[in-house]
């Protein structure tokens, strides 16, 4: 495999940040957005963007990082609608697997607890992938996730969160207007 050219990088960090490529004017005229303003934007962001050794650095960032979260930060759902599962993540070798169940329950917005669950068997990774040195496993687990994680592999154990937004679908909007639905969530004082 090739090494990525230092543009490369810079437009999948872009990318990764929702920094657009080009963009339309009032009159209709496309702009391409500049390696330069890509750095500004990407820098004012808190990334280190100056050197391709920098932007490798960002880019594996970007793509390690969400592996040394157990869940992520924020589960979008319109009221009614149950996902089935969600991703949990987590250290553990191959060996330990067997004996990972995964707990959890759903509380409301003033820790009231409402659901709670439990992984029916051993952990069954979906995926799994190194990060500097450690294994982490990728699961998914049924039943609606909550505000609260409690994992328990044996002699490991993680506390972790997940913020549920729920809402009732926008008027005018799309079904799958994901933004709308938590900007309006967020206007009306929700999670």
């Amino acid at each position: 495999m090739s090494e990525r050219s230092e543009q490369e990088l810079l437009g999948d960090l872009a990318d990764r940040f929702g920094i657009v490529p080009d963009y339309y004017d009032n009159w209709g005229c496309q702009h391409l957005t500049s390696d330069r303003a890509k750095r500004a934007i990407l820098a004012a962001m808190g990334l280190c963007v100056e050197t391709a050794d920098e932007l490798r650095r960002e880019v594996a960032a970007c793509e390690n990082d969400p592996w040394r979260r157990p869940c992520d930060p924020v589960l979008v759902l319109r009221t009614g609608e149950n996902p089935g599962s969600w991703s949990f993540r987590l250290p553990v070798e191959e060996s330990e697997e067997k004996g990972v169940r995964i707990h959890w329950e759903l509380r409301d917005e003033i820790g009231r607890p409402c659901e709670s669950g439990e992984s029916a068997g051993p952990l069954v990774p979906v995926e799994a992938r190194v990060v500097d040195g450690r294994r982490y496993a990728r699961a998914m687990t049924a039943g609606l996730g909550g505000h609260a994680r409690h994992v328990d592999a044996g002699n490991l154990e993680l506390d972790r969160k997940m913020q549920v937004l729920l809402g009732d679908e926008p008027q005018g909007a799309p079904s799958d207007d994901a933004t709308s639905l938590v900007t309006r969530r967020h206007a009306l004082g929700g999670a």
